[in-house]
């Protein structure tokens, strides 16, 4: 069978619950170690003597592997990766595990570099697979994956706050045992599935040729999207990458900090589990569009808010602020049908290439302004963000 056949035959399936799953698992299990940065990011502060701009460097780092994003997606549209989709959680669990052991900055800017490539090879393939699981449920496909993600990003915080008491940072390395064992799992699962989508006679065509065709039929969807994704990063990066770091400054303990980050990715879990889902029935530009209204009152009630109630605030601005990727996802498979490795890895690479470079400029007007008016700053990105989502195409007959 051809592998475009082979495509076609998975596309047209039901909607796959446990093998959507399963994938979304691997999500969860890669993106656990990644979510080690933010708590660990105080640590490397202090043991180097790093402003925030420096520490947004570190972000940065991590981040610029992505440039290769969109030449991974147009590769994945011809041939499988699988095998890198398999590897890929065991490399970042072994370079995010090896941080609080470093005492050299080089070391910590390699161990960082790394960690940022194997993300981003392993996100560029795996929601395609997902989309051919998914039958006409895309949305809810997209769902399932992007909660295996977001709840990594809250036990990845909590697993490392304990593994410092229980292992110090001289055994903290053994953390990362769990992320081998998932890579050995994923070779087996992902024997069988494809990841290309173009016909293998096609394979002569110069790998950017996909990327090419889509950006020239949907030149303008893709602008929206960059615009969308720069607003939203903006907000997300100040609460991801600096939050534990903003806390601490502000007299919290490095476990109360942590548990801020924790309860928001909380929400941020719960809330993309039904944000997707919801945008198959209700329309995809009404629920983004109204999740960016209220996070900008939410963040500027958080700037405002040194108490207790600054966790339910957080909590809240997870549910808002951090669930529009599986409804971006749906609008980009929505748009494009013929190379959607080629469409992801353009969306991914704008995620990655804009959150590089706005941890650079969030650290540095954090530096200059103080991290509270930066956070007002974010504010008025995510209200921006509706001026452009609401030109995005219309897919659903409720918009």
């Amino acid at each position: 069978m051809s592998l475009t056949n082979r495509s076609i035959k998975l596309k047209d399936i039901e909607f796959q619950r446990r093998k959507v799953s399963v994938l979304a698992f691997s999500h969860f299990t890669h993106d656990l170690y990644t979510a080690f940065f933010a708590v660990l990011l105080p640590i490397i502060k202090e043991r180097f003597a790093l402003n925030y701009f420096m520490s947004g460097f570190l972000v940065f780092l991590m981040r610029s592997p992505s440039v290769i994003a969109p030449f991974a997606g147009a590769l994945a549209d011809r041939v499988s990766l699988r095998i890198f989709i398999a590897v890929t959680p065991a490399v970042t669990a072994i370079t995010m595990s090896l941080l609080p052991i470093s005492d050299s900055f080089v070391f910590v800017c390699i161990l960082l570099f790394a960690a940022g490539a194997s993300s981003a090879i392993y996100h560029i393939p795996t929601p395609v697979i997902i989309k051919q699981l998914s039958g006409n449920r895309i949305g809810k496909g997209m769902s399932y994956f992007m909660v295996g993600g977001e709840t990594a990003r809250f036990m990845g915080p909590l697993l490392v706050i304990q593994a410092l008491a229980l292992l110090g940072t001289a055994n903290f390395h053994y953390v990362m045992i769990f992320g081998l064992i998932v890579s050995f799992i994923l070779f087996y699962v992902l024997k069988d599935y494809p990841t290309g989508v173009v016909s293998r006679k096609n394979n002569n065509n110069k790998i950017t040729a996909s990327l090419k065709a889509t950006l020239n039929k949907h030149r303008k969807m893709y602008l929206l999207i960059l615009l969308i994704v720069i607003c939203k990063v903006f907000v997300s990066i100040g609460f991801t990458a600096f939050l534990p770091t903003y806390l601490q400054s502000t007299g919290l303990s490095l476990e109360n900090a942590g548990l801020g980050l924790i309860l928001l990715e909380v929400a941020a879990a719960a809330g993309v589990f039904f944000t997707g889902r919801m945008s198959d029935h209700t329309g995809r530009r009404r629920i983004l569009a109204l999740l960016s209204l209220i996070s900008t009152v939410m963040i500027i009630v958080f700037v405002y808010t040194n108490s207790f109630f600054m966790y339910p605030v957080l909590m809240l601005i997870g549910i808002l602020a951090f669930t529009s990727g599986p409804i971006l996802m749906a609008v980009l498979f929505d748009n494009e049908k013929k190379y959607p490795s080629s469409a992801n890895s353009l969306i991914m690479a704008f995620n990655f290439v804009s959150a590089a470079i706005v941890s650079l400029v969030f650290g540095q007007l954090g530096d200059v302004l103080g991290m509270k008016t930066t956070y007002l700053i974010s504010a008025g990105f995510s209200l921006l963000s509706v001026l452009f989502i609401m030109m995005l195409p219309k897919k659903n007959a409720g918009e």
